[in-house]
């Protein structure tokens, strides 16, 4: 009998068995779980170490961080193979190299891949899987990356069903998991179904995951001829069929709601679905929904999920913020679809705006929205878009100036609705409706440190206000238009009151004392005489 010939080398095959015995020894008794390093041949040493356990799907086999240079390992009971705790796919890889086929599951055991990437899986020339392959086994992916696996020759061209997946009759579950770059056979018109997954006439559940740029002859993505697909709170995109189906194919039908559906393309019919789906409440990449060849003539899309955009609060100062909110929550008729799902999360979107900055300008989507906060850098009305895949929402917002202090404030004696405010470095406003409204002096004093206003006692169009730093202006056509007083003899001009007698003479406060002008302002003489 020819001897069998490892391509690492026996001894560390026979290393890696004995490693393996001496663990499941020193294990309680019962056990059915074990961990294990990377190694040469080390997955199928630790599937077989584990066939004396139970049969119970909850047998596990754990890997610990690293990457298995492995391919053809055949499940030879029911299994879970996951990353030890605390790792995941991003540490924890099982590549064939495209050597060949990752699984092999034609005993048709229940297999659960969990936290692991599996990667660089070839089925043989005409075959099919090229990560996983089964015939009635129940196929479970959970919170994995499968990527680079084919079904068909090393270029892809020739034969093979499920670029990644294969189940004849078995059912297949994928949940929190990505595949990508997955082919099955693309070129000829017996090669190729299900660029990531297929099925004779077993089910297809998908759940909160992502398959991205993905080939096959029909059904870029997913297909089945018998059986039934559902596909919920997903992201299809980027996948291509060359005849139906760039996204999904099924003879049977099935249902994809609350999914991220983009950039598919079919050459021949269906650019997306291609079967009776029942396919609302799904985001198209548009507001207006799917487009007349994005389905087939057999699917019902009545209703879509659209992109929209939300300011709160509406409008700000330019001292303030506001969030913005962009979602795809609500369908084409106005409806709130939350209640009813979601679409997946890390949905990729954009933020810009004619001014100011939006913080995150980029994000994701999470619980069917995303939010970023926008701070303003001037007054004025503001536009801000949101993008997502080909669509663009907008939403305006409304940006004053700030509130600035009112320094000074004085009632018309005769008119009491006729109001002057000094505001601080804005200057002099008028309202003639008790504050409903204001308007600013066509003239502003050249100082708009405003501190005090007086209006003349018997000339009521004349008014008088003191500034730090100038002095005092006057206006003589009631605060219209303000000039400069001479000021003649106010030796400190940072004046902080002013008030008139009744026959009009002025009294200005000022940091340097206290100081009185009988001429309307143009001169002034101090009266500090006994003050401290």
């Amino acid at each position: 009998m020819a001897k069998r010939r490892y391509p690492h080398g026996g001894r560390c095959v026979a290393g890696v068995l004995l490693l393996i015995t001496l663990m499941a020894m020193a294990a309680p008794a019962g056990a059915a779980e074990l961990t294990i390093d990377p190694g040469a041949g080390a997955i199928q040493a630790g599937i077989d170490s584990l066939l004396g356990s139970s049969t119970d799907p909850s047998d596990t086999l754990i890997l610990n961080p690293g990457t298995y240079n492995e391919h053809t390992i055949t499940i030879r009971k029911n299994i879970m193979i996951r990353a030890a705790d605390g790792h995941g796919p991003a540490d924890t890889i099982i590549d064939a190299q495209q050597a060949g086929r990752i699984f092999d599951d034609w005993g048709n055991y229940a297999l659960t891949i969990d936290n692991l990437t599996l990667q660089n899986g070839l089925a043989p020339s005409g075959d099919h899987g090229g990560a996983i392959a089964t015939n009635s086994g129940e196929v479970t992916v959970t919170s994995s990356t499968i990527s680079g696996c084919r079904a068909g020759d090393n270029s892809g061209e020739v034969g093979g069903f499920g670029g990644a997946i294969y189940s004849s009759i078995g059912s297949v579950m994928v949940k929190s998991s990505t595949i990508t770059g997955c082919r099955a056979g693309v070129g000829t018109i017996a090669a190729g179904a299900g660029g990531a997954i297929h099925t004779d006439s077993g089910s297809v559940t998908m759940i909160s995951s992502t398959i991205d740029n993905c080939w096959a002859f029909r059904g870029g993505a997913i297909s089945s001829f018998g059986g039934s697909v559902t596909v919920t709170s997903s992201t299809i995109t980027n996948c291509r069929a060359l005849l139906w189906g760039g996204a999904i194919n099924t003879d049977l039908g099935g249902t994809v709601r609350f999914c991220r559906l983009s950039g598919n393309d079919a050459s021949g019919h269906a650019d997306t679905l291609g079967g009776p789906f029942i396919a609302s409440d799904n985001w198209w990449g548009s507001n207006d929904g799917p487009s007349s060849g994005d389905l087939d003539v057999l699917a019902t899309a009545d209703t879509w999920l659209v992109l929209g955009i939300t300011a709160s609060p509406p409008a700000i100062t330019t001292a303030e913020t506001s969030t913005i909110r962009a979602n795809l929550t609500f369908d084409n008729n106005g409806a709130d679809r939350s209640v009813a799902g979601m679409v997946p999360d890390g949905i990729p979107v954009m933020f810009v705006s004619n001014d100011g900055t939006l913080s995150p300008a980029h994000t994701a989507t999470a619980s069917g929205a995303a939010t970023s906060m926008f701070f303003p850098s001037d007054s004025g009305i503001i536009t801000i878009v949101a993008v997502v895949d080909d669509q663009g929402a907008f939403t305006t917002l409304d940006i004053t100036g700030p509130t600035r202090p009112a320094t000074a404030i004085a009632v018309d004696p005769v008119s009491a609705s006729t109001v002057y405010a000094g505001i601080d470095n804005a200057g002099i406003y008028r309202t003639t409706n008790s504050g409903g409204s204001w308007s600013p002096a066509t003239n502003q004093p050249s100082n708009l440190h405003i501190r005090a206003l007086v209006i003349h006692p018997v000339t009521h169009s004349t008014l008088y206000t003191g500034t730090y730093g100038d002095g005092v202006f006057r206006s003589t056509d009631s605060g219209v238009n303000w000039e400069t007083c001479a000021n003649t003899g106010l030796a400190n001009r940072n004046v902080l009151t002013l008030v008139s007698d009744s026959s009009g003479q002025l009294y200005a406060g000022t940091e340097g004392g206290v100081y009185t002008s009988t001429d309307g302002c143009d001169t002034w003489y101090a009266v500090n005489g006994g003050l401290p």
